[in-house]
């Protein structure tokens, strides 16, 4: 009976320390993921007066370290995600070295925690679409059939079925939009679309005829 009772005193004094150990963990990647989303302090290398490349890196750099410590926290994987995102948009952000493969390293994991999250699905076909729109369209589709009624999944099916190509499935995907939120955006990507393709055919001939 002693030895059963020092056996279960130890594995409660096991378990405690463990989850004292997780707490702490968890509360400083907390921080961490605090101070890289809204930090601007220059001893964490967050001044606004950096370039913004390396601006981006810090704060990547720190959101790694956060999700080492709390690697369940969705949201610093969204965060990292974004700043990926923008930084590898942003045309004016000359020099960063900042990467899509850690771009769609984020995303994926974010995704991993939460599959059902639209910002990072979008962000998930925006990626896919930079290689192929139709595998893009694919799995947007897959997202819209569980997220149907929200005007934006909508949306981007539209403008992913512009730059597809594939523009009489674009007309009668704005069914859904109709007298909604996006409807105008909507028709404008469809216009923008349909106005570069002409274009790009007109120099295709023009190619042609040389």
């Amino acid at each position: 009976m002693r030895a059963f009772r020092a056996s279960l005193w130890l594995a409660l004094a096991m378990a405690a320390g463990f989850s004292v150990i997780w707490s702490a963990r968890s509360a400083l990647g907390q921080g961490i993921y605090f101070q890289t989303r809204y930090s601007h302090s220059p001893s964490l290398g967050l001044s606004p007066e950096r370039p913004a490349g390396e601006l981006a890196r810090r704060r990547l750099d720190l959101a790694g370290l956060s999700f080492r410590l709390n690697p369940v926290n969705f949201r610093v994987c969204r965060v990292a995600t974004d700043i990926a995102f923008k930084t590898c948009r942003d045309i004016d952000i000359k020099e960063h070295d900042v990467t899509l493969d850690e771009m769609t390293m984020w995303c994926d994991r974010g995704l991993d925690l939460n599959k059902y999250n639209r910002h990072l699905r979008y962000i998930e076909a925006e990626i896919i679409a930079a290689e192929s729109p139709a595998k893009a369209l694919e799995r947007w589709t897959d997202y819209v059939a569980w997220d149907f009624w929200d005007p934006f999944n909508h949306y981007y099916m539209v403008e992913l079925l512009a730059r597809s190509g594939r523009y009489s499935d674009a007309f009668k995907e704005m069914d859904f939009l109709k007298g909604k939120e996006y409807s105008e955006d909507a028709k404008r990507i469809i216009r923008d679309s349909w106005v570069a393709e002409k274009r790009r055919a007109k120099a295709y001939i023009r190619e042609l005829d040389r």
